[in-house]
């Protein structure tokens, strides 16, 4: 949309000193930067506001709220719901190192939704128009199987407390956790649900034996047709030799 020209007419934006940033706001490691806003939609009992916030890093969802009025107090609880989730508690300082990036939306900008981010030690990042623009690509974290199965078996292990930091110190959030084990589960009643003795073939290996064969039968049918019609031009170069030896003999005087 944006290559053909198509996107919505928007603010040009303008720089803002130090506020502004000629960088990126995606970050190397989860937990170091979440993001925050809100949007509004019509319901069949009347306009409804829904607040989000997910993290810079991993682009995941960390939080949501809907509520038919959109103040600053309902503004907090995606945040609150990732500081529980993420830290496991909900305390003064637990969130040391964080950082809240959000516009100066009436909510955001309120002392009340300021004063929770002192108490919980975030750092409020003001975020004004196209600072930065919005990255073509988003990088997405892969993991191989025995990592996987490794941070289950540890996390599985661990009490409330040690989960969030196992979770902290690997960068990852519950919801992929729970993903992993959904797979590993699904994978474990797969397995046991086989039957016992040598494996099926491969229903590609049938039809590559399949296609040997007909190749075969088709090559053995080639070279029949090539020896009858290799028969069937020294037959004609006889006849044509036997019909010219009887006409040259009728031609002769007697």
């Amino acid at each position: 949309m944006r290559e053909a020209g198509l996107l919505a007419p928007t603010r040009d934006g303008r720089a803002h000193g130090p506020k502004a940033h000629d960088g990126t706001i995606t970050t190397d490691r989860p937990y170091e930067m979440w993001g925050t806003d809100a949007t509004s939609t019509l319901t069949g009992e009347g306009q409804a506001t829904i607040f989000i916030a997910v993290d810079h890093c991993t682009q995941e969802c960390i939080g949501i709220h809907a509520t038919l009025r959109g103040t600053r107090f309902k503004a907090l609880e995606p945040i609150r719901q990732g500081i529980r989730e993420r830290y496991s508690a909900y305390q003064e300082k637990i969130a040391q190192g964080l950082t809240l990036r959000h516009d100066n939306g009436s909510q955001y900008c309120s002392r009340s939704f300021q004063d929770e981010l002192r108490f919980l030690e975030i750092e409020s990042s003001l975020a004004y128009v196209r600072e930065p623009e919005v990255p073509e690509r988003a990088r997405v974290r892969t993991y191989r199987a025995a990592y996987k199965l490794r941070v289950l078996q540890d996390y599985e292990g661990l009490d409330k407390a040690g989960k969030g930091a196992l979770l902290r110190r690997e960068g990852l959030y519950s919801p992929l956790i729970s993903q992993w084990r959904k797979h590993r589960d699904r994978g474990a009643i797969i397995a046991l649900t086989q039957k016992v003795g040598r494996p099926g073939a491969d229903p590609r290996d049938r039809e590559l034996a399949r296609l040997r064969q007909e190749k075969a039968r088709l090559e053995q049918e080639l070279d029949r047709a090539r020896r009858v019609i290799e028969i069937q031009g020294k037959l004609s170069a006889l006849l044509e030799g036997l019909a010219t030896e009887s006409a040259a003999e009728k031609s002769e005087p007697a």
